[in-house]
């Protein structure tokens, strides 16, 4: 496992700054829920019924609540958390009429995770300090059911962000995914290797696992 930081990367010239979150906030505000929570989703069903508010989904590292407005659509009690204040501000006042839906500030390491059918964490755990990742991993273990679903990405140690001193990220090999994964059946895993650019079109090298997996 290598280096890791907060849910929110520190500031680096030409990659996140203040004013990148802000424009990366009102660019997603419209984006649909992502493949992969639709298919954590999907695989949950299969595993168990579903009855409307009383199915809990954890949305790790939510941001402005892409997922999460999904996620309630579905019937699910949402608690999501960011460590970003600006974020949840928005979820706040985005699900203001929803019951259902729970959101704080708070990182991987002191948020107190609710007992979860689902928990979901769209390229945010890798953001959670290296120091931090075993406990928050383990809290993250315990909270899931049994039979609950987890979709997860992860970085591999070839990411350009691993040895990057802006950067304070986790990076695992696919042996140490392998190992984190042990009590669990593994659905699906993909393994990006590869030149790209992040969310704001600044080049970097991708190296990521995502994985979908069932609690046993």
């Amino acid at each position: 496992m290598s280096k890791n930081n907060s849910l929110q990367p520190k500031k680096q010239p030409n990659q996140f700054t203040p004013n990148d979150w802000h424009t990366y906030y009102q660019q997603v505000l419209e984006y649909p829920q992502r493949p992969s929570t639709e298919r954590a989703v999907a695989l949950l069903k299969q595993q168990q019924l579903m009855e409307p508010a009383a199915t809990v989904a954890v949305d790790c590292g939510c941001g402005i609540g892409r997922d999460s407005a999904w996620l309630l659509e579905q019937g699910f009690s949402v608690f999501g958390f960011d460590n970003a204040e600006q974020a949840i501000e928005v979820c706040l006042q985005r699900f203001v009429d929803q019951p259902h839906a729970h959101f704080m500030v708070s990182n991987f390491a002191d948020y107190q995770y609710p007992e979860a059918n689902l928990l979901i964490a769209n390229a945010s755990l890798f953001f959670c300090p290296e120091a931090d990742f075993p406990t928050s991993w383990k809290n993250i273990v315990t909270a899931l059911k049994s039979s609950g679903i987890i979709h997860v990405d992860l970085l591999g140690v070839d990411d350009s962000w691993v040895n990057d001193p802006e950067f304070n990220v986790s990076a695992f090999t696919r042996k140490e995914v392998d190992a984190l994964f042990k009590n669990f059946e593994i659905v699906k895993i993909k393994e990006r290797n590869e030149d790209g650019t992040t969310a704001i079109g600044t080049a970097k090298h991708w190296h990521s696992f995502h994985i979908l997996a069932i609690k046993r």
